[in-house]
């Protein structure tokens, strides 16, 4: 079968599957404008709330219900970022999701691999036998399930990162770059953590529309990237906790360190003070004077620092 591209206004709306018996049709429009929105509105009833909430680059993962046609907006990871990514602009990007009687269009700024391998999928092999009687509630569970899966190696990365951090909080490498990228981490977990709430609620909502796809490992696969967003984040707010507890320890023992110093230094000065001052004392006239001082700056030395071993405070 032959799948026509439609070129309206720019981008480029692709025919991905056409059945007769059932009728039915996948479009798929890349990159769409205005213009073609507004076309798209016309010929296919898209909503005019749903049309915003495409354009929406902070809208979340969503399922409305419109009369008899339902639509979605998932959300999936993209597959380049820069270091600073940590919001859901950034991180992902929206595949809006229009499903009517006989049609499931699909729309999407930009193309992700996983959505085109998709496609590729259904261009080159069609529908299966087992889902011909209901097209469109396979094609949607493929759709949310690759979103999905989108996520699994920006999870690894992400554990692999805070994992490089905890190494590196017992040493003296660690710096304010580190430190920043390390908050970086934490708001992409909670990032995470949220999109996986949305996104598993609109799991459980088309779960729950009558003559809805069999969506058991989808819906597993969502709860388990909740849960694993959710430790990625705890994770990563114990990491910060114990990096304050690290810091504040190394702040005490430098403070002790020098508090040590002046213990020290505080009876030298004193001596020194003390026979500094402009008056004769009797020791100044003994030929051997100079060594009483010498062995009280010696004595206050050494008694400072036995009494500090005693304490256990050079440990």
């Amino acid at each position: 079968m032959v799948h026509p591209l439609l070129v309206d206004g720019g981008p480029v709306r692709s025919v991905v599957i056409s059945t007769d018996a059932p009728p039915f049709e996948w479009i798929d429009v890349g990159e769409p404008d205005r213009a073609t929105l507004r076309r798209l509105t016309a010929e296919y009833g898209l909503p005019e709330s749903a049309v915003q909430d495409f354009l929406d680059p902070q809208q979340l993962p969503k399922y409305e219900h419109h009369g008899s046609a339902v639509f979605l907006i998932l959300r999936a990871h993209v597959e380049r970022m820069p270091a600073s990514a940590a919001g859901v602009q950034e991180l992902t990007q929206p595949l809006a999701i229009y499903m009517a009687p006989g049609l499931l269009l699909t729309l999407h700024h930009r193309d992700h691999n996983a959505l085109a391998s998709l496609r590729a999928h259904y261009l080159r092999n069609g529908i299966s036998d087992e889902d011909a009687d209901d097209p469109a509630s396979a094609i949607l569970d493929d759709l949310v399930r690759t979103t999905l899966r989108t996520f699994n190696p920006p999870s690894d990365a992400l554990l692999h990162d805070l994992g490089r951090f905890e190494e590196s909080l017992l040493t003296r490498r660690i710096n304010e770059a580190g430190l920043e990228q390390m908050f970086i981490r934490r708001r992409r977990a909670s990032t995470l953590a949220t999109l996986m709430r949305r996104t598993r609620e609109v799991v459980v909502r088309v779960h729950g529309r009558p003559a809805a796809p069999d969506l058991d490992d989808t819906a597993e696969l969502a709860d388990t990237l909740e849960f694993r967003a959710h430790e990625l984040l705890e994770y990563a707010n114990q990491l910060i906790g114990l990096q304050i507890a690290v810091a504040a320890h190394r702040t005490n023992e430098v403070m002790r360190l020098l508090t040590l110093i002046s213990v020290v230094f505080l009876p030298l000065t004193f001596i020194v003070g003390f026979y500094g001052m402009n008056f004769s004392l009797p020791e100044f006239g003994l030929a051997q004077g100079h060594l009483i001082a010498y062995f009280l700056i010696g004595a206050s030395v050494v008694g400072a620092i036995a009494w500090f071993r005693r304490r256990g405070w050079l440990d």
